[in-house]
């Protein structure tokens, strides 16, 4: 549902003359998903702006790193962010 908004948020902008956009996806913890999320998400809205006429418009991703509660069990938090030290 987030990359649909995402999408439409860019159609919107793109149609008001933004020439870069950036669209964002909230991490969910499962970090394959949320890679493949990401690497779609940027890939359709290319292909939606292109498919709507706007061929200029230079299209970015971000991931908006952990946005939940953290677990309280320390072990569980540190899945979050695999490789990093909390």
């Amino acid at each position: 549902m987030s990359n649909a908004v995402a999408i439409i948020e860019a159609l919107l902008a793109a149609e008001q003359g933004v020439k870069n956009v950036t669209v964002g996806y909230g991490q969910c913890g499962n970090l394959v998903q949320d890679v493949a999320a990401l690497r779609v998400l940027e890939e359709l809205t290319e292909e939606y702006l292109e498919k709507y006429g706007y061929e200029d418009v230079t299209v970015t991703s971000v991931l908006h790193q952990w946005m939940g509660g953290f677990p309280q069990d320390e072990a569980k938090a540190s899945l979050l962010f695999p490789g990093e030290v909390l």
